[in-house]
């Protein structure tokens, strides 16, 4: 073996190893070739928090258009950025969303603990989805796979140029 495919090998188990870690105790785990391919927010790597923060967003999207409080907005906009609120306003959506906001403190904890539910709903794996899945299982990880895939892709069609402010 060259250096270059045992460096790789060590990192892919280095992955795996490291989610492996991330899942909770008991129940099956996935194989070794699913965890060394999950995604970067399940490691939670440099910059997956602002990519779940980003889907969660967009599932509140169609509250956010509908929202006519400026206090609500502003919390939005200190949340997210300008830019990425004036997408998200923009945004045609694969579906209903959140039928309300949560309340503007609560913004970021609950976009990101949103677009978490709706990525690990969207894993293409089921073992992968599973062996993630919190004790308490909420509306979001029951949504078809397909559709929390939909909601995924939207995300990622968001503009790229878009910062977080956090």
């Amino acid at each position: 073996m060259t250096e270059a495919p045992v460096s790789a090998a060590l990192a892919r188990a280095a992955r795996a190893a490291a989610a492996a870690t991330k899942l909770p105790r008991g129940g099956a785990a996935p194989a070794w070739d699913t965890l060394a391919a999950c995604p970067d927010w399940v490691l939670d790597l440099p910059g997956s928090r602002a990519t779940l923060r980003r889907l969660g967003a967009l599932w509140h999207a169609g509250a956010l258009q509908r929202c006519i409080d400026g206090r609500q907005l502003q919390a939005a906009q200190d949340c997210l950025g300008a830019a990425l609120l004036q997408a998200l306003l923009d945004a045609e959506l694969p579906g209903p969303g959140a039928a309300t906001l949560p309340a503007g403190e609560a913004l970021d904890e609950a976009f990101t603990e949103c677009g978490r539910a709706l990525a690990r709903a969207a894993l293409p794996d089921a073992a992968l989805r599973a062996a993630l899945a919190p004790a308490e299982v909420g509306a979001l990880e029951r949504l078809p796979q397909q559709a929390a895939a939909a909601w995924a892709e939207a995300a990622e069609r968001l503009p790229a140029a878009l910062e977080l402010p956090r």
